[in-house]
């Protein structure tokens, strides 16, 4: 330690001061106060389309976040990643909407920015830095769209049905299919995903030709 920075004479110390601690001299005279330190704490409320959540702590854990949005009606499920605290106990939360209600698929169409009410408040009562941002990272995806086509090899001819809708019905697909000269008779089941529909076919007789099977 360089000796400038030494504390010398009788009865020399040293002491730390800390979140607001005072220490007068033995004068009477000169007194010194350490600052306090800064640290977030309160509640928060988000906004979506005039719903609004619970309270949320500002130290909120990922299952409660998580619970507070689904609460929300026009809000489906979503995934909360977690990270943090600073040390200012500020926090960070990555929200990702993996469906909304009267979405499909459900993860897309963009959903709105959600909107804060803020309710936070910090140790040092005379400052107002205490906020809440939203960013967003990612927009979503376009709802679903277009047409498609299906093609059958049967290992002698090459069939194509005309486009058809991205919604199509399980029965319509059928007819499409059936109506192809090297297709015969199909069942067929559409079921949903995050992604759009899906069909299951199951080919259940060989192309037919004056109602007989080649």
């Amino acid at each position: 330690i360089p000796e400038h920075l030494l504390v010398l004479g009788s009865s020399a110390d040293a002491f730390v001061l800390s979140d607001g601690e005072s220490y007068a001299a033995r004068n009477g005279v000169e007194s010194v106060t350490s600052l306090v330190g800064n640290e977030l704490s309160g509640y928060f409320r988000l906004r979506l389309r005039g719903h609004t959540t619970e309270s949320i702590p500002f130290n909120s854990s990922v299952d409660e976040m998580k619970a507070r949005l689904e609460e929300l009606p026009n809000i489906g499920q979503v995934d909360v990643q977690m990270s943090g605290p600073s040390k200012e106990m500020a926090y960070v939360w990555m929200i990702t909407f993996l469906s909304n209600p009267g979405y499909f698929p459900p993860s897309a169409r963009d959903v709105d920015s959600l909107e804060t009410l803020n309710e936070l408040s910090t140790s040092v009562e005379s400052d107002a830095s205490a906020s809440i941002i939203v960013d967003t990272i990612r927009n979503g995806d376009d709802r679903l769209q277009g047409q498609f086509q299906v093609t059958y090899d049967d290992g002698h001819t090459l069939e194509t049905t005309r486009p058809l809708q991205s919604f199509i019905s399980a029965e319509d697909l059928k007819l499409e299919l059936e109506a192809l000269p090297n297709v015969g008779q199909v069942t067929i089941a559409r079921s949903k995903s995050l992604v759009g529909y899906e069909w299951d076919i199951e080919f259940t007789s060989c192309a037919l030709k004056n109602s007989f099977e080649v």
